[in-house]
């Protein structure tokens, strides 16, 4: 055997260290966050734009006005105190805005008061004519009827034989004419008691009457008044009797020589308006009355 085969090499043991570069890895999730705040910051900036654009002019005055004195001013939100020494560089929409329309709404009204005034002017004008027209004549009428009433009454006290009746008549001045009541005394009728009679001593007065109802033309209503007392049989009442006075009194006025077409209504009423409240019985509740009518009472009659 060979000796050289003997001998045992010594085996080199050769060790490679291998030396790992570390290329740019990941940086673990720290740019997510950042990403997210990145896209929300954005989002934010977008939605903030979008509701700009939602606000009129005065609400975007009012924003940057805040920016440019926080200090001083700032969106006021409903409800909130101000203080009566806080003073405002600008007006919000509920502020200047409203003062605006408010401002609009005056003019826009005065313009309509000055139309209905130039509408109305003329208008006015003419009820003031209008007016003054009816009581000129209202006042004329008065005077006319205060003419006619102090007329009879003198004509009445001069008389010689009728002026002791003057107790007995009475002239008062009404809305619709002269109203002129020819009234019984105690123990001194007009008529006969319970009838339509005239006493003797009543003809003369009546026809006086006549010849002064003459003097106007205006037109008559003559209207009969009883007093309380009841008839016994029931059949005959104090409506009729009333009735039948008045119509005795017209064909009497007719006879002396009246135009009978002056006589527009012959009226009873009873013991429905007594001269004495107090006492139905008081003679002076039996009365005639005749009206000497205005034109504007015989129209009032004639609508009826």
């Amino acid at each position: 055997m060979d000796e050289s085969h003997d001998e045992v090499k010594p085996q080199i043991i050769i060790i490679k260290r291998i030396k790992k570069v570390k290329k740019h890895g990941h940086h673990g999730g720290s740019w997510k966050i950042a990403y997210a705040d990145f896209v929300t910051a954005m989002m934010s900036f977008f939605l903030l734009l979008w509701l700009l654009s939602l606000l009129n002019k005065s609400q975007l005055r009012s924003i940057a006005e805040y920016f440019k004195h926080p200090q001083k001013t700032g969106l006021v939100q409903q409800g909130t105190k101000i203080n009566k020494d806080q003073k405002f560089d600008f007006y919000l929409e509920k502020g200047k805005e409203k003062e605006k329309w408010k401002d609009l709404e005056k003019e826009k009204q005065k313009e309509k008061e000055k139309e209905k005034e130039k509408i109305k002017s003329p208008l006015q004008t003419e009820s003031k004519m209008n007016e003054g027209k009816k009581d000129k004549l209202m006042m004329d009428k008065m005077d006319k009827i205060l003419a006619m009433k102090k007329d009879f009454e003198d004509k009445l006290a001069s008389h010689p034989e009728l002026s002791q009746f003057k107790n007995q008549l009475n002239f008062v001045v009404t809305a619709d004419g002269l109203r002129i009541v020819l009234r019984d005394l105690e123990n001194k009728s007009m008529f006969t008691l319970g009838k339509s009679d005239f006493e003797k001593y009543a003809k003369p007065i009546l026809e006086w009457l006549t010849k002064e109802l003459n003097n106007y033309p205006n037109q008559l209503v003559i209207i009969g008044h009883t007093d309380s007392a009841k008839f016994k049989n029931g059949k005959y009442t104090n409506w009729e009797l009333s009735v039948d006075r008045a119509n005795a009194t017209r064909r009497t006025l007719i006879n002396y020589g009246m135009d009978p077409n002056k006589v527009m209504r012959i009226i009873g009423e009873a013991d429905t308006d007594l001269l004495d409240k107090n006492n139905g019985l008081n003679p002076a509740n039996r009365r005639i009355e005749i009206i000497i009518l205005t034109d504007e009472a015989v129209n009032k009659i004639n609508k009826k």
